[in-house]
């Protein structure tokens, strides 16, 4: 039975800040021209009040590593403290050789720690990492912070398929004895944001439609502006603030829907979760169900 279209909040990004310092070949970094800066204990507090009646999902996310912001371990027990269900998302690049990083996950204890890793792929990690990490280096800190952590079932790692498709083998040949689950997803333009390369290369877009992952989920930029999703790096998709409140957020999403596209940059974005294939009552389903129901990410 097909869906009826309806915007939910099941799960947010809230992005703590859109400054990194990693500078990964496949960031699209460079082309950022929003406003840089970090979240505010006014926009938290605003989003925690506005929100925590959902009981949504919030994945500490965005174009930033969000352990640069310096109230990191604060905010996130600030959140928890809202009964949300947090997740971090933090690049291997700012745990290798940083324990004090590492320090901040296991001190702030979310929910879950979801560490992205580009590649394990010698040649693809050493592309995309700027010669800064190797293989060895990558594994070790992995095996310190399942081992700080304790609870493996509060981690996961998440990596991208590039188009040379030697990832899966690496990973489960390599990572299989740590116990951690894997997502994998496929490598994609951010938006149309991201160059083509030795390790990717752009694929035929749908047009002129919608996309599934707006139906449920909203982003959450530093500023506390609601964009259309992480791959907007230059504000275009604005729709409004979050100091306008929850049913003003929900109406510009509402009206957003009777469009095809929802906006332009939907014409130029080739993320693999536009298109999932949402059940007629995902409105009905918690999050995490809702997750494992229509398998988000292909799992090891």
């Amino acid at each position: 039975m097909p869906c009826e279209k309806r915007v939910v909040f099941h799960s947010f990004d809230l992005e703590f800040t859109n400054i990194c310092h990693n500078n990964c070949f496949i960031c699209p970094r460079e082309k950022i021209t929003r406003g840089k800066g970090f979240l505010s204990f006014e926009t938290l507090s605003i989003f925690a009040s506005e929100f925590s009646r959902y009981s949504p999902l919030v994945t500490i996310s965005g174009l930033g590593d969000p352990l640069l912001h310096p109230m990191f371990c604060d905010f996130i027990h600030y959140l928890k403290g809202y009964k949300f269900k947090v997740v971090v998302v933090v690049n291997i690049a700012s745990l290798v050789n940083n324990y004090e990083n590492v320090k901040k996950i296991v001190d702030s204890s979310p929910h879950s720690t979801v560490i992205s890793i580009s590649s394990l792929e010698p040649e693809v990690l050493r592309t995309v990492y700027n010669g800064k990490l190797n293989q060895g280096d990558v594994i070790e800190t992995l095996k310190i912070i399942s081992t700080t952590v304790g609870d493996k079932s509060r981690l996961r790692i998440s990596t991208i398929i590039t188009d040379r498709g030697e990832e899966i083998t690496y990973y489960k040949r390599i990572l299989g004895s740590l116990g951690i689950p894997i997502w994998f997803t496929r490598i994609h333009s951010r938006g149309g944001n991201l160059s083509e390369s030795k390790l990717f290369k752009r694929r035929e877009i749908r047009q002129n439609s919608g996309c599934s992952l707006f139906l449920f989920h909203t982003f959450i930029a530093q500023n506390g502006d609601v964009l259309s999703c992480c791959h907007d790096i230059t504000g275009e998709t604005t729709l409004t603030n979050i100091a306008g409140g929850a049913n003003n957020i929900l109406s510009k999403k509402e009206n957003i829907i009777k469009h095809q596209p929802f906006f332009q940059l939907c014409n130029k974005c080739d993320e693999p979760l536009r298109d999932l294939k949402l059940p007629h009552d995902y409105h009905l389903i918690p999050m995490r169900k809702l997750m494992r129901r229509i398998k988000i990410y292909n799992r090891s």
